[in-house]
């Protein structure tokens, strides 16, 4: 009898299976990779989630850098600065880009050491570059090649987040509305209150999120509010909290990628607008906005698989919510371990208006 054989019969491997099972279930990985606004360089993110779509839980996340070469920032420069370019010039662009986020993917793979089964998938995502057709309907123009970076990490890639909203009549803007709520918000206490976080990007985002009510049934509404400079900051932090409920409302302020957070701290106790004593802090898991952007891309691969809707349709102007994104499948073992993950799940329940 072949040795193998003989071990299996001689141990009960049952209870090893039923325990990795329900492992997986608890926690998966996800990873996203970001494309930073100025071309420079590719960021990473490696997260470990609990829960599935609408209790999705982020538990931890490791980053990753790499620097694009110099040619490959000027390409993508005149990508996004030609206002009618060609095919060639976006397959030229996303062939030299694929192997840097080939490589990319292999380092958040390496860090993942043996738990490298449990990421479901791998997504990509980078500043959109929209276009118009003759009709006048937005369009995004794609300079990421999915299939190739399948083929070259064999993981389950994630891309075309935007497409939908568009196609669905939204404006693909402020999707990352959704994952921000998620990951902030908080989600237990009925009696618990919202909380204002402020984005340093260009311009500078306030997004409120207001607290769960213990069940989730319906994400409560979102604001967002887009401040030009950072000198306004403290009085549109003030008028932004007053439209969505005042103080009262408020639990705290948490800022994301401030190069001075204190400064926008001391400016909201010296505003008459805003309370003295409303806490405002600095969100250390995000260094920068950009880091919570791939945080938010390695989400988008999960509220996939959880059949979530991502986008919010006050928000985005779509005539509906819908699923974000497109799968390229990996290798088989990923593929089969994404196909398993989404049929465990169950689809999160709709409004019916939305259903339709």
């Amino acid at each position: 009898m072949p040795r193998n054989v003989a071990l299996w019969s001689e141990q009960d491997w049952t209870h090893d299976r039923i325990e990795r099972y329900f492992q997986r279930q608890n926690l998966r990985m996800s990873a996203g990779v970001w494309l930073q606004d100025g071309f420079s360089r590719l960021l990473g993110a490696i997260a470990v989630w609990q829960g599935r779509g609408k209790y999705l839980q982020l538990n931890h996340c490791e980053f990753q850098e790499l620097d694009l070469p110099a040619p490959l920032q000027t390409q993508l420069q005149q990508l996004f600065a030609n206002c009618a370019p060609t095919g060639a010039q976006c397959q030229g662009v996303a062939r030299d880009l694929v192997e840097h986020q080939a490589c990319m993917i292999r380092q958040l793979q390496r860090r993942a050491g043996k738990f490298l089964d449990r990421i479901v998938t791998v997504s990509i995502d980078g500043p959109p570059r929209f276009i118009e057709d003759f009709d006048g309907k937005a369009g995004v123009l794609p300079y990421f090649d999915a299939i190739r970076l399948a083929e070259l990490t064999g993981a389950n890639i994630v891309d075309a987040i935007l497409d939908r909203d568009l196609a669905a009549g939204g404006t693909g803007r402020c999707l990352h509305a959704l994952p921000c709520w998620l990951m902030f918000s908080e989600r237990e206490k009925r009696d618990a209150r919202g909380k204002l976080l402020v984005i340093a990007r260009r311009p500078l985002e306030l997004l409120w999120l207001p607290a769960s009510d213990g069940a989730d049934e319906v994400v409560p509404e979102i604001s967002s509010r887009m401040v030009a400079a950072e000198s306004e900051l403290p009085a549109s932090v003030a008028k932004f909290l007053a439209e969505v409920g005042g103080r009262q409302a408020c639990d705290e302020i948490i800022t994301i990628g401030m190069s001075e957070p204190e400064r926008l701290i001391a400016a909201l106790s010296a505003s008459e607008l805003a309370a003295a004593d409303l806490p405002a802090r600095e969100e250390t898991k995000f260094p920068t906005a950009d880091h919570l952007a791939a945080v938010t891309t390695a989400m988008w691969g999960m509220l996939f698989v959880d059949q979530m809707p991502g986008n919010l349709a006050e928000l985005t102007g779509a005539a509906s919510q819908r699923v974000l994104g497109r799968v390229v499948p990996g290798r088989p073992f990923a593929w089969r371990t994404l196909v398993q993950n989404m049929s465990d799940g169950t689809a999160p329940t709709m409004r019916l208006r939305d259903v339709v």
